[in-house]
């Protein structure tokens, strides 16, 4: 990764609280500039160096709780997370150092309980056999989930992904900000936002995209599947205009295909 890329995971990943962000253009390249801003409720910090530890922890998860991960490589990670937290106390899972936190091999995190806040991670040399799912999930019965500060890198040496998406979104109000998706190998959206009823009420907001063509079939069609973001899968299911609110996306060389954002009925 070079310097312009190392600079944007960085930066990406500095705040593990509620974060206000502004943004401008640097040349070619994009400066991510983030303001803190503290809960006024204290969390319960718990750190953990293993699996075994940080299962226990995610198992046994209250309100209140911030399950920190220690600095380091973490492979095949597997996490669901079922506990629940509250408007004032949500459970927060992040890394003890900002940036400190690669998740590689085949690893998800899948949340099914609600007020759920996930940020902090960079994902490298991950992969997951499984397709239709995102390597971060949010299930039909969660609801207010946050995804934040994540760093998805792909490159020409990453395993091909078929219709495996970075992120995908289930249920409702949930809000996925201040993260970066560099380049995505195989078919399938960089984020993936389903339908599945009314009132979904999500906010996407500060991400930055770019994957590289998925290339030509020998007929000289442009392969499809290479959209940065894609809500509905074309199942005749309507999506509402006020059910869906994006702003602050920022494309360069977002070039998968002819279409960056899908936008299915």
């Amino acid at each position: 990764m070079n310097c312009l890329i190392r600079s944007i995971a960085m930066l990406l990943v500095i705040s593990v609280r509620r974060t206000i962000q502004n943004a401008c253009f640097c040349g070619s390249g994009i400066v991510l500039f983030f303001l803190n801003v503290l809960s006024a409720h204290a969390l319960t910090d718990i750190n953990v160096c293993s699996k075994p530890q940080l299962l226990a922890a995610i198992n046994a998860a209250q309100p209140g709780d911030r399950i920190r991960l220690c600095s380091g490589v973490w492979v095949d990670l597997k996490l669901v997370v079922s506990r629940s937290g509250t408007t004032e106390q949500p459970i927060a899972l992040t890394t003890q150092n900002p940036g400190g936190v690669t998740i590689s091999g085949h690893s998800y995190i899948e949340l099914r309980g609600s007020y759920i806040h996930v940020s902090g991670f960079r994902w490298a040399d991950y992969g997951d056999p499984r397709p239709k799912r995102g390597f971060i999930q949010t299930m039909s019965q969660s609801h207010h989930c946050k995804i934040s500060e994540m760093v998805f890198e792909e490159d020409l040496e990453s395993p091909r992904k078929e219709w495996i998406f970075n992120i995908a979104l289930r249920g409702r109000d949930h809000e996925v900000f201040s993260s970066a998706f560099l380049g995505k190998r195989g078919k399938g959206a960089q984020m993936f936002v389903w339908q599945g009823g009314e009132n979904l009420n999500h906010e996407l907001h500060h991400l930055y995209f770019r994957r590289k063509p998925l290339g030509y079939h020998r007929n000289g069609e442009q392969i499809n599947g290479g959209e940065s973001l894609q809500t509905g899968a074309g199942d005749g299911v309507e999506l509402p205009a006020d059910d869906l609110y994006a702003h602050h996306l920022f494309f360069e060389n977002a070039s998968g295909e002819s279409e960056v954002i899908s936008i299915k009925g």
